[in-house]
């Protein structure tokens, strides 16, 4: 009889720790997916913020002169580099002072968002966001989160192994008094 009672105890020990692990697996991936979704969206609207910003220099000064300085404020409000090219493709502007002069075509840059002034597009802003390791507060928020998921996951483990133990007592008790 203690084998049957080993037996289902280790069956619903499995049970427990394949269900528990995947479930925590499954949150871990989704929330890591989540939070990168979360980041790309505030990156987008900082870029729209960005090219809204410019479209106004340029309506006020009908040239990209002196746009550094402009390009440079946002670099305090948001980590990542921001390049800024004219309406032929070519960069006015970058944060980080790397490409000056150059076509865009071939930096290999992510879709950026069109600066539009008087109804025509005088310019493209790019963001390019910082890898997710180098960002800091980002990568804490992520870790905090994975392991407030691996807590409760154990803590459920925890749970259902202490009523799987007790369902296993209270079935193995009837079947041990039938064969005394």
């Amino acid at each position: 009889m203690r084998s049957l009672t080993w037996r289902l105890s280790a069956a619903l020990l499995l049970v427990v720790f394949v269900s528990v692990g995947v479930m925590a697996l499954l949150t871990n991936w989704g929330t890591s997916r989540e939070f990168q979704q979360y980041v790309s969206t505030g990156n987008h609207v900082m870029e729209q913020r960005a090219a809204a910003s410019l479209a106004q220099y340029y309506e006020q000064t009908r040239s990209w002169d002196k746009v550094q300085a402009v390009l440079n404020r946002f670099i305090m409000m948001r980590k990542g580099r921001f390049i800024l090219a004219d309406a032929s493709g070519r960069v006015v502007a970058d944060s980080d002072n790397e490409l000056l002069g150059r076509a865009v075509s071939g930096l290999g840059l992510p879709e950026g968002t069109p600066v539009i002034s008087a109804r025509q597009r005088v310019g493209t802003i790019f963001m390019v966001a910082p890898a997710p390791a180098q960002n800091r507060l980002e990568q804490n928020f992520l870790s905090r989160a994975n392991h407030s998921l691996w807590i409760a996951g154990l803590v459920a483990a925890a749970v259902a192994l202490l009523g799987g133990f007790l369902l296993t007592r209270q079935i193995i008790r009837p079947v041990r008094a039938l064969t005394r």
